[in-house]
């Protein structure tokens, strides 16, 4: 049995999904496969699932949707000897399932394989397109409320750290084109984290699209100078000159700094521009040819409404804890 969560909320069973029900349910099992092999306690649960408007007995609402989520992995394990999916113990309830079954542990156990020294760059590139081919879409889609926005945008910046991983290890295997593609949609939904455009633009020179990597850093300074009022970070500055200079993409001394900086780096900027509401949206159906004109179409994109960014952005949240990330 599998449980996914970087997508729609979704529980397989024999190569075919379960029928998980309503929202209220999706958003109960989603809760409990975060913490999967942990007893999570049912004040705790309540909160993710109807955050600061419970019901009026909320505790045997509670329970009602645990009965029904419980009945729907009993169905799905028959045959399995798999006595009870989810237990009450200890004031809370506990999902009873190793924690490799669900996508957003088997994602982060993958991340941290591809970062131990002792593996070969084959090795560990595999681990990260495993990984990145985990997400099929936003996580936690069709769950509401805060619990689910801030955990969703911890996971988006998990998402875009790996997508930088795997792009390097691409690089440094020497394999550019399958980087281009996949890297230029990350860089649509989030245009001012410069990791990505770094490594993009290595693609693109790696490619022999030297032009279109000088001209898609040009438009970003550009982007970054008309919305936030800053450079660019020292590791697109980094990129820059090695394409300048025409240094191997997947050379360990030209990404040097990447390594440096961190994943936490790769959100600076975007959190800025989460609070200020800075970005522009970029609308697929009218997609650009190349990542330069990409980015110029973001810069005049508003909402019709409001006049404010209407982009999906990804980034830390400034007002909790990592705890209350999941």
């Amino acid at each position: 049995m599998e449980f996914r969560l970087l997508g729609p909320v979704e529980v397989w069973a024999a190569g075919s999904p379960l029928c998980t029900g309503q929202p209220r349910q999706r958003a109960v099992l989603a809760a409990l496969s975060v913490d999967a092999g942990r007893v999570v306690p049912w004040h705790v649960l309540a909160d993710r699932v109807w955050g600061a408007a419970p019901p009026h007995d909320c505790r045997a609402a509670l329970r009602a949707h645990v009965t029904r989520v419980r009945r729907v992995l009993e169905r799905g394990a028959a045959g399995v000897p798999w006595s009870a999916p989810i237990a009450y113990r200890c004031g809370g309830y506990l999902l009873d399932v190793d924690r490799q079954r669900v996508d957003v542990h088997r994602f982060r156990h993958l991340l941290a394989r591809s970062r131990v020294p002792d593996y070969a760059d084959e090795q560990r590139l595999g681990f990260l397109r495993e990984a990145v081919t985990l997400w099929r879409g936003e996580p936690l889609a069709g769950v509401s409320g805060q619990w689910a926005e801030r955990v969703r945008r911890t996971w988006c910046g998990e998402h875009v750290d790996a997508i930088v991983a795997w792009a390097r290890a691409e690089l440094r295997v020497g394999d550019p084109s399958a980087v281009v593609g996949p890297v230029s949609d990350a860089v649509d939904d989030n245009p001012l984290v410069e990791p990505l455009t770094a490594v993009l633009m290595r693609a693109l020179a790696a490619m022999g699209r030297v032009v279109d990597a000088l001209q898609l850093y040009a438009a970003t300074r550009r982007h970054l100078t008309d919305e936030l009022g800053a450079d660019p970070g020292a590791e697109l500055v980094a990129a820059h000159r090695a394409v300048l200079r025409g240094e191997d993409p997947g050379d360990a001394a030209s990404n040097r700094i990447v390594a440096q900086s961190g994943g936490a780096a790769l959100w600076s900027l975007q959190s800025q521009t989460d609070r200020g509401g800075a970005v522009s949206s970029w609308h697929r159906r009218n997609r650009p040819t190349t990542p330069t004109e990409r980015l110029a179409t973001r810069s005049c994109e508003t909402s019709s409404s409001s006049g404010c960014c209407t982009a999906r952005r990804c980034g830390s949240c400034s007002r909790h804890s990592p705890s209350d990330w999941a």
